[in-house]
C-alpha cells in the first residue's frame, strides 16, 4: 500500500469516517455526535453513489442534529404537523371548537399545503395560500385559519420536526366583508312585536328584545331560574345564570345577572308556559322534560338551527317586499302580507318588472277578503288583487301577465301616505339581532351607557361601545353647553363673553 493510499484512507479525528457498502452498492458516511444517557453513541449517517455525496447527505444530518431536529424530520409534512395538533394539540377546546377546526383543515388547508414538506415551507406560500381565501373567507375566519398553522407548526418546531415557524412571520389579510350587524327601528320593533302575536317564537322575540338576552342564554333559559309573580319587593325577575356554552356557564362573571321582566315578557312567558304545557300533553309518552323554557314540540331544547328557522317563519308575519319569479309566458302569483301594523286607508300595490310597473289599490279596512279570478293573460303588463278589501294582518293574492318570461318581479305595499308600509325581509335578520335592537331601543331612550352595559352583562362600557358601536347614539352634549355658556354671539354676530 503507498503512502498516498494510506493518507487517503487516514481522516483527522473527530471528522468520522466513510466505508463503501458492497451490498447496498453506495458510500456511507457516519459520524458520532454525541452520546446518549447510557453512554451509548449517536450516529448521524449519509449514503451517496460517491464519497463527496455520501458525505454531503451526512453532514446535512449532522446539522439537523445541531440545529435539535428528530430523526424522520426531513420527511414531516405540513399536513402531518396540523393533524398531530388536531388530535394532541387542543387540550380544554369545546366539541364544537374541535369540529369548526377540522373543518377548516379539511376544506382550506389540506387541499392546498398537506403534502408540503415543512421543512420547505416559505413564508410567500403561506402568504399566497391566505391571499387567495380572502376572498371566500371573512377576516375572521382567516385570522382563525392562521392561528390553526401557526399553532400547528409551533408544537412541530418543539419536537425538533422544523427548525423555525415561518408562518409566525405572515400576517392574515383582510377577507371578505361580511353582513353587518343592525338593529331594528322603533318603527320595526313595534311592527315584530304586534305582527308576530300568536306565532310560537313570539315569546322567544319578546324576551330577546325586550330583555336583551344573549342567543345562547335564551335557549339555555330554565323554568327554574324565571319567577313571574313578585316575591316580596321583588318584581317578576328572570335569572340569568346559565348559556349554551362549554361547561354550561354564562360567557363571563358580569354576564351572570338577574333582571327585572317588563309586563309584556311576563305575558310571554305565561304563554310560553301554556303552549308547552298543551305540547307535553299532545306528545304524551314521546316529551322529553328538560325544564327548559324554550323547546321543541316533544320537549328537547331548541338548537341554533331550529331557533333561526322558525325565528324567520314568525318574521314573514310582518310583511314587506316580496320577490317573484314570472313563467315562461310572463305570469307570476304570489301572496302579500298586510301587516297588523297597517294603517286603514287606501293603500297601493307596487309591481316592479325589468322596466315594467303597474299599480292596483287596495283598501285596508276591517272587512272581509274574496278570491277573485287572476289576471288575464293578455299582451302589456297588468295586476290584480284576490280582493280589493283587506284586514290588517292577512294575506292578498298578487297576480300579473304580461311581463318578460323567467325575470323577477318585485311587489310592494305603499301606505296612504306614499310611504312603504314597514316591513322586513325575513332572510336579512338572525336572533342575534334582537340583542342589538335592545341596545339600540335603550340608547334611544336615553338610557346611560353605565346602565345598558349592566343589562346586556358586559364587564364595562368600553365593550357596550365596541360591540354595538352602530346601536348607540350617544350625543355628548357637555362640550358645547359649556361654550354657550362662555360664549355668545351678538345680534351684529360678533363673538361676546357673558
Amino acid at each position: 500500500m503507498t503512502e498516498q493510499s494510506e493518507q487517503k484512507k487516514r481522516r483527522v479525528r473527530g471528522e468520522g469516517s466513510v466505508y463503501f457498502d458492497e451490498k447496498r452498492g453506495r458510500y456511507i458516511a457516519e459520524k458520532i455526535v454525541g452520546y446518549d444517557g447510557r453512554g451509548k453513541p449517536i450516529k448521524r449517517k449519509g449514503s451517496g453513489k460517491s464519497e463527496s455525496a455520501a458525505l454531503r447527505e451526512r453532514d446535512k444530518r449532522v446539522k439537523e442534529y445541531e440545529a435539535g431536529l428528530v430523526v424522520g424530520a426531513d420527511h414531516y409534512t405540513v399536513g402531518k404537523a396540523v393533524v398531530d395538533w388536531l388530535e394532541h394539540g387542543q387540550t380544554g377546546n369545546a366539541e364544537k371548537t374541535l369540529q369548526e377546526n377540522r373543518d377548516l383543515y379539511r376544506l382550506h388547508l389540506e387541499p392546498h399545503l398537506a403534502g408540503r414538506k415543512l421543512k420547505d415551507l416559505r413564508a410567500e406560500e403561506v402568504d399566497r395560500w391566505l391571499d387567495d381565501l380572502k376572498s371566500v373567507l371573512s377576516t375572521s375566519r382567516l385570522k382563525t385559519l392562521h392561528s390553526l398553522l401557526n399553532r400547528s407548526v409551533r408544537r412541530a418546531m418543539a419536537r425538533g420536526l422544523v427548525v423555525r415557524n415561518v408562518v409566525d412571520l405572515c400576517k392574515p389579510p383582510k377577507g371578505r366583508t361580511g353582513r353587518p350587524s343592525k338593529s331594528l327601528t322603533t318603527e320595526q320593533a313595534l311592527a315584530v312585536v304586534a305582527n308576530t302575536r300568536g306565532h310560537r317564537m313570539y315569546p322567544y322575540i319578546i324576551v330577546s328584545l325586550l330583555a336583551g338576552l344573549r342567543t345562547e342564554e335564551v335557549r339555555a333559559l330554565r323554568w327554574d331560574r324565571v319567577h313571574l309573580d313578585a316575591e316580596g319587593e321583588l318584581p317578576p325577575h328572570v335569572e340569568v345564570w346559565r348559556a349554551v356554552r362549554e361547561g354550561g356557564d354564562t360567557k363571563t362573571k358580569l354576564s351572570r345577572r338577574t333582571l327585572a321582566l317588563p309586563s309584556l315578557v311576563v305575558e310571554a312567558l305565561r304563554e310560553q308556559a301554556a303552549w308547552q304545557e298543551a305540547k307535553r300533553r299532545q306528545a304524551g309518552m314521546r316529551w322529553q322534560h328538560s325544564d327548559v323554557v324554550f323547546t321543541t314540540a316533544v320537549g328537547t331544547p331548541m338548537d341554533a338551527d331550529n331557533v333561526r328557522r322558525d325565528f324567520r317563519n314568525a318574521l314573514e308575519l310582518v310583511g314587506g317586499p316580496i320577490t317573484t319569479v314570472t313563467d315562461g309566458d310572463g305570469y307570476f302569483s304570489a301572496w302579500l302580507r298586510v301587516a297588523v301594523t297597517a294603517a286603514i286607508g287606501t293603500h297601493t300595490v307596487v309591481c316592479r318588472g325589468r322596466a315594467e310597473q303597474v299599480t292596483a289599490h287596495l283598501e285596508v279596512a276591517q272587512g272581509r277578503t274574496t278570491i277573485e279570478a287572476g289576471p288575464p293573460r293578455t299582451p302589456g303588463a297588468a295586476l290584480m288583487l284576490s280582493s280589493s278589501v283587506a284586514p290588517p294582518g292577512t294575506n292578498v293574492l298578487v297576480s300579473g301577465s304580461g311581463f318578460p318570461p323567467n325575470t323577477d318581479v318585485v311587489a310592494e305595499l305603499i301606505g296612504p301616505d306614499g310611504m312603504p308600509v314597514v316591513s322586513i325581509n325575513p332572510a336579512d335578520w338572525t336572533p342575534r339581532e334582537l340583542r342589538h335592537s335592545f341596545v339600540s331601543l335603550m340608547s334611544k331612550q336615553r338610557v346611560p351607557l353605565e346602565e345598558v352595559a349592566r343589562l346586556v352583562g358586559h364587564k364595562s362600557t368600553a365593550v357596550t361601545e365596541l360591540v354595538y358601536r352602530h346601536e348607540l347614539r350617544p350625543v355628548i352634549q357637555s362640550g358645547a353647553q359649556a361654550m354657550d355658556d362662555l360664549f355668545r354671539s351678538g345680534a351684529d354676530g360678533a363673538t361676546k363673553l357673558r
